[in-house]
């Protein structure tokens, strides 16, 4: 456990909360493990049945689609104990009409200096019951069971995940990861520019949000708020002649989703609270 680092300080473990599988530490802290996000873009036609019953909305590239990724996560080092973690989401605003650059690398910068906005958890997945409780008892999010093959190196990682039917969720293969390419640093550049990268750069860590669906838990989109931190970070632009990634779950493949950008940091340090710590 690393509980040292000034994020853990900031937001440290106050209470217990009661799941249907017993009680958990409140709020959720992960210490150490990889995490993967594939960013990219759906089809907005086919997703707009998502948001019917919303009160959010989508933020759109400026070609029309829509943005959205996977968030993959091996969490060997967490209060609630190792666990893996896969969610697909689509990037909201509480605002109608917001959009971002078509640029591959816009995606993660968007979701690092747009505090507003946050990540509709569209689907997740966890492989662990007392974690499963605590996104839905709790956060009120839609986690479901699924059991995950992963092989993380310093330059890959490959995961497939599947259902408890053993249908297949997602097969991701990903290499070149040594280092984030000049060009992509530039690219982030020229999109967010100089003193805006600066000042990432020099942040103990970064805060976002994740957007819940309505339901019985959770009736209205709320945004809880998200702290991530990680000694190493990669980015690369999608290479569809070394990366492979196939859809199995059918809810997203009808959604027509198309990888643009990886990024892979570790350790995966991260706090999520729950929306009324906001």
């Amino acid at each position: 456990m690393a509980a040292t680092h000034p994020m853990f300080q900031a937001f440290p473990l106050t209470a217990h909360v009661d799941l249907s599988t017993g009680q958990a530490p409140t709020p959720y802290h992960v210490y150490g493990g990889d995490g993967v996000t594939i960013y990219g873009r759906i089809n907005a036609q086919a997703a707009a049945p998502l948001f019917a019953a919303e009160d959010v909305y989508p933020v759109h590239y400026d070609d029309g689609s829509i943005a959205a990724g996977f968030i993959f996560a091996d969490f060997r080092d967490a209060s609630m104990g190792p666990h893996c973690e896969l969610q697909f989401f689509i990037l909201s605003s509480f605002k109608k009409g917001q959009t971002i650059d078509n640029r591959a690398m816009s995606l993660p910068l968007a979701m690092a200096l747009q505090p507003e906005w946050g990540t509709l958890c569209v689907k997740l997945w966890n492989n662990d019951r007392a974690v499963i409780a605590y996104n839905n008892d709790y956060l009120g999010l839609n986690a479901a069971y699924a059991a995950f093959d992963l092989s993380i190196k310093d330059d890959s990682v490959a995961f497939n995940v599947m259902d408890e039917a053993q249908a297949d969720i997602l097969s991701v293969e990903i290499r070149d990861l040594k280092s984030t390419a000049l060009s992509n640093a530039w690219e982030m550049v020229r999109i967010a520019g100089v003193w805006q990268m600066l000042k990432l750069g020099r942040q103990p860590y970064f805060q976002g949000s994740v957007i819940n669906r309505k339901s019985a838990v959770m009736p209205e989109n709320r945004q809880a708020p998200i702290f991530t931190s990680s000694d190493r970070s990669i980015s690369k632009h999608w290479n569809r002649d070394i990366d492979q990634l196939a859809v199995g779950n059918d809810d997203i493949r009808r959604l027509a989703f198309q990888p643009r950008a990886v990024q892979h940091i570790k350790p995966f340090r991260f706090i999520y609270l729950h929306p009324d710590q906001a």
